[in-house]
């Protein structure tokens, strides 16, 4: 059974859990960050990617594994690592495999019985299309990063989506000597045989991700694939990304092309000099065949309405206990 709100304050684990760095309990994701779901992101991962497995380590609240075992076309199975129980608001309202498995285990605990476990989870032979860790790097302990950077390497049969908080990007519980920058991060992947897929990075960082993710996502985010199997896809599904959602963007990295028929993409400073570096062959922009005109203040409310209408509509017990809490 998955316990409510309610159950882990009365337990004990409420919002102080997590401050220093390490685990966060579900009332410490609530009362910092509310549900902080990147609704078109999401829709990016499961329309675009579609992946027939998924493996995501560190889950949060949950919404995003539960949003890719609900709407991957298909479906898809859908693995969520969380040492703490996800909500019953989230995960407790359908049964398995109409929701994702959760497996509460310490990844890098010294037991033989833990260990082997994660082994067998972390492994090639599982076939993830898909391995997703948003933001939760920066809460492992350093002298563990380089375990977490093979685990995840090792579980991608396809793609990996990560990101990871960035130094000096304030947060709750973030380590210091865990927070590295997207090219440290790109480059150590890259060791354990993976390659840097940039039109997917773009797409998903600098188009679906904002602006609602625009701070963490936005600008640490990396899509990474492996040799021989990962294409970088440069279509963005238009349930994702079309003018009638009034995408926002960062006019700095956005440029029109000659003819002024389609918008030009473009990676920031960091990701320019990575890949004059590293990678001169790899394309400069990503294209964007239906360019959209920057939206207006009233068109941006409108948008963040809709976002909180899919929540409201998907976990509608969340919801509103997020409200009660506000």
């Amino acid at each position: 059974d998955f316990p409510t709100l309610t159950n882990l304050i009365s337990s004990g684990k409420d919002s102080r859990m997590g401050q220093e760095g390490g685990r966060w309990s579900a009332c410490t994701h609530v009362e910092k960050y509310g549900v902080n779901f990147a609704a078109f992101f999401a829709r990016h991962l499961a329309f675009g990617l579609k992946p027939a497995s998924v493996l995501e380590f560190g889950c949060g609240l949950g919404t995003t594994s539960d949003f890719l075992a609900r709407f991957v076309p298909g479906g898809s199975r859908v693995v969520c690592v969380e040492p703490e129980p996800m909500l019953g608001e989230v995960f407790g309202r359908r049964p398995f495999p109409q929701r994702p498995l959760q497996l509460s285990l310490m990844s890098f605990a010294p037991g033989e019985a833990q260990q082997q476990c994660a082994n067998a989870l972390y492994s090639s032979s599982q076939q993830f299309d898909l391995v997703l860790s948003l933001e939760v790097a920066e809460h492992v302990p350093n002298e563990f990063t380089s375990q977490l950077i093979q685990r995840l390497a090792d579980a991608t049969f396809k793609y990996l989506v990560f990101s990871a908080a960035r130094p000096g990007q304030l947060g709750t519980g973030h380590l210091d000597d865990s927070m590295k920058s997207r090219t440290w991060w790109t480059q150590q992947f890259e060791k354990r045989g993976l390659v840097y897929l940039p039109q997917l990075s773009r797409a998903l960082s600098r188009v679906t991700a904002q602006p609602e993710r625009a701070y963490d996502l936005g600008k640490n985010l990396i899509a990474m694939g492996r040799p021989g199997v990962a294409e970088d896809i440069t279509d963005i599904p238009k349930v994702a990304h079309d003018c009638i959602f009034y995408p926002k963007f960062n006019l700095k990295y956005r440029k029109k092309d000659q003819d002024q028929q389609t918008d030009q993409q473009y990676g920031d400073e960091e990701e320019v000099a990575f890949l004059k570096e590293k990678h001169p062959e790899l394309p400069e922009f990503l294209p964007l065949d239906e360019p959209c005109p920057f939206p207006s203040d009233a068109n941006m409310n409108l948008r963040q309405t809709w976002v909180e209408g899919q929540v409201q509509a998907l976990w509608p017990e969340l919801d509103y206990l997020i409200r009660q809490v506000k």
